[in-house]
């Protein structure tokens, strides 16, 4: 079973991967549309991502 922080880092690494983002700035409380600057069809592909 993952913990907390092993889905955070596959989620960070994925970001970054997906999207060049800084790892510095995601963090926990980081909203994906304000903060990173993610939209609808980015989180569709982050999710698609992830789920391969």
């Amino acid at each position: 079973m993952q913990t907390r922080e092993d889905i955070f880092n596959t989620l960070r690494e994925a970001l970054v991967e997906l999207f060049e983002l800084d790892p510095a700035r995601i963090s926990l409380d980081a909203n994906l549309y304000q903060d990173l600057e993610i939209d609808s069809i980015d989180a569709v592909d982050l999710i698609d991502h992830i789920k391969r």
